[in-house]
């Protein structure tokens, strides 16, 4: 007979340290964060384990730093990437969804977050992932407009996925699609208004996929230079 796992409790400072660096510094561990984020009530050791691996990465990469351009730097605007992967939970098949804003060539804000309905095919899973990215879109030209009195320009909002892109540039809504909730259209909307525009880029391109999956040290280095995170000694 297996052994069953054994219940343990996640030490609150480590949490705090993680979770705190993922939402301020370090957009590179928001996606490990949110995995064993969703065990806080009943962890195991596997969890406590990822937790610590985290603050030993942490500890590693102690001069890493969100660089952002002095004068003469980029001029860059407000661009994103927005990423999904589909049905990547065992548990309940939801997808996991994430984006990355940045300005002037840094990152300004970013999530990692499991998506609240099964997605039927990655399409759709990409296309519930542009809704949140378009709502953090609005509140970041909102905020921008309110801090400095001038209109953003228009966020640039990029995607690997072409069934889905498809989808929020046509005006015709296709038929797999349709059982979507009236909530996740908005990215069509915003779009169809030229409050966003969309746009395809290459999956290797794509920085947000750093938000979405557990990848090798290889690809994981390269996305965490690609988003602004660089060591400075």
């Amino acid at each position: 007979m297996t052994p069953k796992p054994k219940l343990i409790k996640l030490s609150t400072s480590q949490l705090l340290e993680v979770s705190s660096a993922a939402q301020a510094t370090h957009p590179d561990i928001a996606f490990t964060v949110a995995a064993f984020s969703r065990y806080i009530l009943k962890p195991y050791k596997v969890h406590m384990t990822a937790a610590k691996r985290v603050v030993r990465y942490l500890k590693s990469t102690a001069d890493a730093k969100l660089v952002f351009p002095g004068p003469g730097g980029s001029l860059e605007g407000l661009v994103d990437c927005t990423d999904s992967d589909w049905a990547g939970n065992w548990h309940d098949r939801k997808s996991q969804g994430g984006y990355i804003f940045k300005m002037a060539g840094a990152p300004i804000s970013w999530k990692s977050k499991k998506q609240i309905v099964v997605a039927r095919s990655t399409t759709e899973a990409e296309y519930l992932a542009f809704s949140e990215t378009t709502q953090e879109a609005q509140q970041i030209i909102f905020l921008h407009r309110d801090v400095t009195g001038e209109k953003t320009v228009v966020p640039l909002i990029h995607c690997d996925w072409n069934g889905a892109l498809s989808t929020i540039l046509s005006t015709i809504m296709s038929n797999n699609a349709k059982y979507i909730d009236v909530p996740f259209h908005n990215s069509q909307h915003l779009d169809a208004a030229g409050v966003v525009k969309f746009t395809e880029i290459d999956t290797l391109e794509n920085f947000a996929d750093i938000m979405t999956n557990a990848l090798l040290p290889e690809k994981h280095q390269c996305l965490t230079h690609s988003i602004g995170l660089h060591s400075i000694r």
